[in-house]
C-alpha cells in the first residue's frame, strides 16, 4: 500500500521453508514464511568432552566424544501495519508449492501473478479518481501532504495548481463540474504508469488477504510440532532457516514455539487480531541426509554430515546450500 516501499526481496532471502513428509517417501510439500521485518536469531552448539583427571597431574586431559545439534533460538514479529504498507501479493504464501521440477516450481512461486480478483479492479485512473475524491474529506493542508508524499515528482507550479484548484473544489458551494475539474487536472500531473497511492476500491481486499495470511503463517507455526493425525507416521515438517549469507536452507525441527501479542499495538477491531504478533522458536539442526559425504547444493548430500574440513576446502562452509536452480 506504500506506494513508493521499494521490493527488497526480503521474503526470498530470509524465510523458513517448512517441508512437510509425504507417504511413500515422495518429495515433501514446501510453505514459505517470509521474515519481512528483522529476525534475531541466537545460535549455539555444544561439544561433548570428556575430562579425565589422572594422579599427580596438574592438568585435565581431554577428549572429544562428538557435539550436540546446533540450536537456533529465532525471535521475529508479524506486524499488521507494517505488511499493509508492503503489500506485495501475500496470498501466494497460502498456497503449498509440491515440488516436482523444482526450477519451474520456484518461478511459479516466486513471480508474483496478478489473481483473478485483483484483475477486476478497473484502470489505474479510475482507482487514482477515487483516491483523490476521499482525500476532499481531510483538511487542504493534510491533503497536499499525502499527494506530497505519494508523488515527489511534482514541482512548484504544479503544487500551486493543484492547491488552487483544491481550494475551489472543497467549498460547500462547489459544483459537480468544479469537482470533476480538479479531479481530472490533478490526475494530470501523476504517473498513472506506476503505482503513485493507496486505492480505496483495494483497501479493504487487500486487508482482509493480509489477515488471512497471518492467521495461515499463526497456525502454520503451530503446525511445526505436529504430526499427521490421519498418519501418525508422518512427522512434524523439517523447517529450513534461510537467512541471508549465514543460514543458508539449514533443516531443523521444531522444539518448542511461543505466540504472544504486544498490548500496546492493540488489535484489529472487526477480527480480533491483535496488530503486531510476537513469534519465538527454537529449532534444532537435523542433518541426515543419505549418510554419505556432505556436497552442498546437491539434493540427496547437502544435508549429510559436515566436519572442519568442509571449511578450510573450496566450499567453505558447514550449510547445506540452497539447491541449484531449485527450492
Amino acid at each position: 500500500m506504500n506506494a513508493k516501499f521499494i521490493d527488497r526481496k526480503l521474503g526470498e532471502r530470509s524465510h523458513l521453508k517448512f517441508e512437510f513428509p509425504q507417504a511413500g517417501g515422495d518429495v515433501p510439500l514446501v510453505v514459505f514464511l517470509p521474515f519481512f521485518e528483522n529476525v534475531d536469531i541466537r545460535e549455539t552448539k555444544k561439544a561433548n568432552i570428556s575430562e579425565q583427571s589422572p594422579i599427580s597431574r596438574s592438568s585435565s586431559i581431554l577428549t572429544y566424544t562428538g557435539a550436540k545439534a546446533r540450536r537456533f533460538k529465532l525471535t521475529f514479529n508479524l506486524t499488521l501495519p507494517h505488511l499493509m504498507e508492503q503489500y506485495m501479493n501475500l496470498d501466494r504464501y497460502l498456497s503449498t508449492v509440491v515440488v516436482g521440477n523444482r526450477e519451474t516450481e520456484r518461478a511459479k512461486f516466486f513471480n508474483p501473478i496478478l489473481n483473478q480478483s485483483e484483475s477486476s479492479l478497473g484502470s489505474a485512473e479510475a482507482l487514482e479518481k477515487e483516491y483523490i475524491k476521499s482525500l476532499m474529506e481531510h483538511p487542504g493542508e493534510t491533503f497536499v501532504n499525502v499527494l506530497l508524499r505519494n508523488n515527489p515528482h511534482l514541482n512548484g507550479e504544479q503544487i500551486n495548481t493543484i492547491i488552487h484548484l483544491y481550494d475551489d473544489a472543497a467549498r460547500p458551494s462547489a459544483t459537480r463540474q468544479v469537482l470533476d475539474n480538479f479531479v481530472n487536472s490533478t490526475l494530470s500531473f501523476l504517473d498513472l504508469n506506476s503505482i503513485t497511492s493507496v486505492k480505496p476500491a483495494a483497501v479493504k481486499r487487500e486487508r482482509r488477504a493480509i489477515i488471512n495470511v497471518i492467521s495461515y503463517w499463526v497456525n502454520l507455526i503451530r503446525s511445526s510440532c505436529y504430526n499427521n493425525a490421519k498418519d501418525p507416521t508422518l512427522g512434524p515438517p523439517i523447517v529450513r532457516l534461510f537467512h541471508g549469507i549465514l543460514f543458508r536452507d539449514v533443516p531443523c525441527v521444531c522444539s518448542d514455539y511461543s505466540v504472544g501479542f504486544d498490548d500496546d499495538a492493540g488489535m484489529d477491531v472487526q477480527t480480533l487480531l491483535s496488530r503486531k504478533i510476537k513469534v519465538s522458536m527454537t529449532l534444532i539442526e537435523a542433518r541426515h541426509g543419505n549418510f554419505s559425504s556432505f556436497r552442498p547444493g546437491e539434493y540427496t548430500t547437502r544435508d549429510n554430515l559436515a566436519g572442519w574440513e568442509s571449511v578450510i576446502s573450496s566450499d567453505a562452509t558447514l550449510d547445506p546450500q540452497t539447491i541449484l536452480g531449485g527450492l
